[in-house]
């Protein structure tokens, strides 16, 4: 049974072993003492954190299984120990957005299935560079994705570095293409290094579908490189009120190169929905035919932004008519 520390008024350690069933029993609740479990619980003052070791974790299915462990008013994941990067971890979902959960991650490289991003998800990793390195498990999967029921806000995702499957051709890494009535809001993305072998769009974030909005979206100190045909940041339909802060869009470098580090445009062939209030600072462009393609939003801005070995800069669509206000 787990140990629980209530209100300590001291310094505490505690060792507990076994966070996964025994064999052959995935159901086992949090404290069974029919399968003890490989962590140390704790609720301090309220909250509550999980403290995970790694070992015996035949199923993949360690964090997920104290996220569901958590109580209703979420807690914090420990899994910066080295034992849970040694170990794959399937699918982890939050399950509902009335959970506040954390995740911690330590410097070491994991392999994940998926992450599905409810509300109030916070995952934070020791560094962007030689810290937390997060690899995708599936080539036919992509790594982060969004709930197909419900809006998501308050989601922050900082300090790590993010690895697609290799020779996958078509995985993405923020796969935020908004079901209806769905989206991402209010959320934040910070010290984040995207390597090349994600294939597809990398960071894909798209609205087109009825009632879905995605808005008031953060990156900052971002880079992102694509070693595939899609765009390293691709952005259509009902999009706004994203600011891009000191972010780098890389691709591969050749001279038959004809990809996009950025393509912001209206929904399919309609004029509408469409991109708007983008704002772009301190960013760099590198190594695609277009550094940014422009067809279809209300407002934009480009601000002490450098375009390197793109053989184009900033293209906008004939027509368009969108403000653009390029400045620095």
């Amino acid at each position: 049974m787990a140990n629980i520390i209530t209100n300590p008024t001291a310094d505490q350690t505690i060792q507990l072993h076994n966070l996964l069933p025994a064999s052959g029993n995935t159901s086992q609740s949090l404290g069974s003492s029919a399968a003890p479990w490989n962590a140390a619980l704790l609720q301090l003052n309220g909250g509550t954190v999980i403290c995970l070791t790694g070992t015996g974790d035949p199923y993949g299915g360690l964090i997920q299984n104290a996220i569901n462990a958590l109580p209703s008013a979420g807690g914090v994941i420990d899994a910066r120990a080295a034992g849970v990067a040694a170990v794959h971890q399937a699918t982890i979902d939050a399950g509902s957005n009335s959970k506040y959960v954390t995740i911690l991650f330590g410097p070491y490289s994991h392999t994940v299935t998926q992450f599905v991003l409810w509300s109030n998800t916070i995952i934070s990793g020791a560094g962007n560079v030689d810290g937390t390195i997060i690899n995708a498990f599936s080539a036919s999967t992509d790594l982060f994705v969004l709930p197909t029921t419900t809006p998501v806000a308050g989601i922050k995702i900082s300090d790590v570095q993010l690895a697609g499957t290799s020779g996958n051709a078509s995985q993405r890494c923020f796969n935020f293409i908004a079901a209806a009535n769905c989206g991402i809001w209010y959320s934040v993305f910070e010290r984040i290094t995207i390597i090349t072998s994600f294939a597809r769009n990398v960071c894909d974030i798209q609205a087109q579908t009825s009632g879905s909005i995605n808005q008031f979206l953060s990156f900052r100190d971002v880079t992102v490189y694509s070693s595939g045909t899609g765009s390293a940041l691709n952005i259509e339909g009902m999009c706004g009120q994203f600011l891009f802060d000191n972010c780098s869009f890389q691709i591969n470098y050749s001279s038959g190169n004809t990809n996009t580090n950025i393509n912001i445009q209206s929904a399919g062939s309609s004029s509408f929905p469409q991109p708007y209030n983008m704002d772009f600072n301190l960013l760099s462009c590198q190594g695609a035919m277009y550094g940014m393609q422009i067809a279809g939003c209300v407002g934009i801005v480009v601000r002490n932004s450098h375009f390197e070995l793109n053989q184009n800069g900033i293209v906008v669509a004939s027509g368009d008519g969108a403000p653009l206000v390029v400045g620095g």
